[in-house]
C-alpha cells in the first residue's frame, strides 16, 4: 500500500520519541517520592514504611548526585511524617534539622554572591522550613516560639535577599 511521502518522516519522527527514554531520577528522588507518596495513601502502616523509605532518601541525601536541597526537604518530609501521627516531639528535631540546613544553605549562597534565582529558591526553602517549625511550636502549644518563627520567615520573605535567617527554636 502506498503512503504519501510528507507521512514517512512524522511516522520515523514518531518512532524515534518512542525510543527516547525516560528521564532517570537520583535515588534520592525516587526514594522521596515514593515515601510521600506512601505516607499519603492512608492505609495501616503506611507511616512505617514511609519512615523505611524516607531514611532511605535522607541516606541518598548525602551522595554528591543528591540536588542541594535533598537533605532539608527529606527533613521536612519526615517531620510531616511524624506530626501525621501525633509525634510531636522527633517531628520537632526533623523540623529544627532541616531549618539549620535551609539555613546553612542560604548563608553559603549568600556568601558567594550566588544569582537570584538561587538565592530566591533557598529562600523559598527557609521560608517553607521555619513556617514548617512554627506551625508545629504552636500545636505543641509553644506560642512564644511559634510567634519568633512567624515574624523571622515573614521577614525573610519581605526583606528578600537581605533578610536574616530565622532561628531554630530550642526542642527541649
Amino acid at each position: 500500500r502506498l503512503r504519501p511521502r510528507w507521512l514517512l518522516p512524522l511516522r520515523a519522527r514518531a518512532k524515534k520519541e518512542k525510543r527516547k527514554k525516560k528521564e532517570v531520577l537520583s535515588s534520592w528522588a525516587e526514594s522521596f517520592l515514593q515515601g510521600m507518596q506512601i505516607l499519603n495513601e492512608n492505609r495501616p502502616g503506611a507511616s512505617a514504611k514511609a519512615k523505611a523509605v524516607l531514611d532511605q532518601a535522607l541516606e541518598s541525601a548525602a551522595k554528591p548526585s543528591a540536588p542541594r536541597e535533598a537533605h532539608c526537604l527529606t527533613l521536612r518530609g519526615l517531620g510531616y511524617l511524624h506530626a501525621a501521627v501525633n509525634e510531636l516531639q522527633p517531628s520537632s528535631f526533623a523540623y529544627i534539622k532541616a531549618l539549620g540546613h535551609a539555613d546553612r544553605g542560604y548563608k553559603a549562597l549568600v556568601g558567594a554572591k550566588a544569582g537570584p534565582a538561587a538565592l530566591a529558591r533557598a529562600r523559598t526553602l527557609l521560608v517553607g522550613s521555619a513556617r514548617d517549625l512554627a506551625v508545629l511550636l504552636r500545636e505543641m502549644g509553644r506560642h512564644a516560639d511559634a510567634e519568633r518563627q512567624w515574624v523571622a520567615a515573614l521577614r525573610a520573605l519581605e526583606e528578600g535577599e537581605s533578610a536574616p535567617a530565622p532561628v531554630a527554636a530550642d526542642a527541649a
